[in-house]
């Protein structure tokens, strides 16, 4: 069964959260955190736009990092390949929750 690998090249929400946490708790005031977030934001933005725009293809899209390694892949690709998701969405969802819980997020 085919797997994606979405952890490369690809800023997540919580490694953004992150990000922001550590420069907020030493540089609030700091102008460089206020342009930091921002750029998050409009990065984050953008990240939400182009999924939305891959995702509504009806052709196939696949994208692969330097290694060969599969980071993203729309339904109609999905649907081509066979390919089914190890957990559900709700699964997975649950167990994000529960994991940012236990890191404090």
């Amino acid at each position: 069964m085919p797997r994606c690998d979405v952890g490369c090249g690809y800023i997540s929400p919580h490694d953004v959260n992150m990000i922001i946490k550590f420069c907020s708790c030493r540089y609030r005031e700091c102008m460089k955190y206020q342009e930091l977030a921002e750029r998050f934001d409009d990065l984050r933005h953008e990240q939400a736009e182009s999924a939305a725009l891959v995702e509504s293809m009806v052709e196939g899209v696949i994208a692969a990092d330097r290694r060969g390694h599969i980071v993203t892949a729309n339904s109609a690709a999905r649907r081509l390949l066979g390919y089914e998701p190890i957990v559900s969405f709700e699964e997975g969802l649950r167990h994000t929750v529960e994991w940012a819980r236990t890191q404090g997020a």
